[in-house]
């Protein structure tokens, strides 16, 4: 409740977001930060977030806000405020048109060039000693699941430059082949664009190849049961996914509380019975499945479960054509928790910071990164 917009501008953002996206959709809604620094400067100068209270003294402290809230993307933030500015003016919302420039300076690390530029960009490379630890660990063929994907993350990104997104989002079939004008092999990843500029082959430097093709075997064995998974959802709309531990019933016969248990990889030990862990109050879906129905089966159980898939589905990124059962990072989940077991049933992908807290210097009571890890 405390992130919700003022009750008065809400149906002017729902409308106005919907308006900009209906003839210009993006992956990520940027018109929202226009929205959220207008609305604390029509209450600070104004009294009341009306958007037709709109003017260059409104503008002029929303600009304030942007800087203050986005910090070094409070340039993108005052270019949306630009642009709802113009759409006030233009659609005659507000009075008095406005014309009103972006007064925030684009981020000086991005433009800067000369040996100014060349040093903030240093400073942001991680140095060779850190490069050489992680090039251990990689050649150490570390086996635990969380660290075998951090070390293949990190070797794809060493072996051709892209964003973690555009790494994510890599099918089990990226490695392309080819030959150079000279007739000489050459190696790339099948990249799509994380800005939507389409398909395109990132080559890779000769000393990497090996690397590549060892990084994205590493990641394909990893996900082999999670895309297994999603391929049994895509082929078997009606049945339970038959795992290892499933019990071997009908999809509509009654199951014991171990069975369930059983069904759905939940552990139960000898002290505290299969019974508490079925029907935990944690699990009011299963307790509201045998309400209804009067028992619980594999069938009521699949309904869940495929309730639970990602809204998308089978698509990881429909534009891209990548479906979870071709995805090289089509997982299970919990695959990367160290302290849970993982789920026979259902299917998960890692997003950008599962990678990069991996990478921090932050640990916390449930987290080291891989440099605390391993010494």
């Amino acid at each position: 409740p405390e992130h919700y917009l003022a009750e008065q501008i809400q149906p002017f953002a729902k409308a106005y977001i919907r308006y900009r996206q209906g003839h210009k959709p993006t992956k990520n809604i940027q018109e929202i930060k226009a929205i959220r620094c207008l609305e604390p400067a029509l209450i600070k100068i104004k009294g009341i977030a009306d958007v037709t209270q709109v003017d260059i003294a409104v503008l002029d402290e929303a600009a304030v806000v942007a800087r203050e809230q986005y910090n070094s993307s409070g340039y993108h933030a005052g270019a949306q405020l630009e642009i709802l500015a113009m759409f006030l003016s233009d659609q005659r919302m507000i009075a008095s048109p406005v014309v009103w420039k972006n007064p925030i300076q684009r981020y000086m690390d991005r433009t800067l060039t000369g040996k100014k530029g060349r040093s903030i960009t240093e400073e942001k490379l991680p140095s060779d000693h850190q490069l050489e630890c992680m090039a251990e660990m990689y050649s150490n063929d570390l086996r635990e699941a969380r660290d075998r994907f951090t070390t293949s993350m990190f070797a794809l990104g060493m072996c051709a430059p892209g964003r973690v997104s555009e790494f994510q989002d890599l099918s089990v079939d990226c490695l392309h082949e080819d030959k150079d004008r000279n007739g000489k092999a050459r190696l790339g990843f099948r990249f799509f664009s994380g800005k939507g500029y389409g398909a395109d082959i990132k080559w890779i430097s000769t000393p990497f190849v090996s690397i590549a093709k060892d990084a994205v075997n590493r990641l394909t064995q990893l996900s082999t049961e999670g895309r297994k998974i999603a391929k049994w959802y895509e082929e078997n709309p009606d049945r339970f996914y038959r795992h290892s531990g499933c019990p071997t019933v009908g999809e509509d016969e009654a199951l014991s509380a171990e069975q369930i248990c059983d069904a759905m990889g939940w552990v139960y030990l000898e002290d505290k019975g299969a019974m508490s862990v079925a029907y935990n109050p944690s699990k009011k879906w299963v307790k509201a499945i045998r309400h209804e129905y009067g028992e619980v089966t594999l069938r009521r159980l699949n309904d869940f479960v495929r309730s639970q898939l990602p809204s998308d589905w089978p698509w990881k990124d429909k534009e891209r054509g990548i479906k979870y059962s071709n995805n090289l990072l089509c997982l299970r989940k919990d695959e990367l928790h160290r302290n849970r077991g993982v789920s026979p049933v259902f299917v998960w992908t890692p997003n950008n910071s599962q990678f990069t807290s991996d990478l921090g210097p932050r640990s916390t009571e449930h987290h080291t990164s891989i440099w605390k890890r391993y010494g």
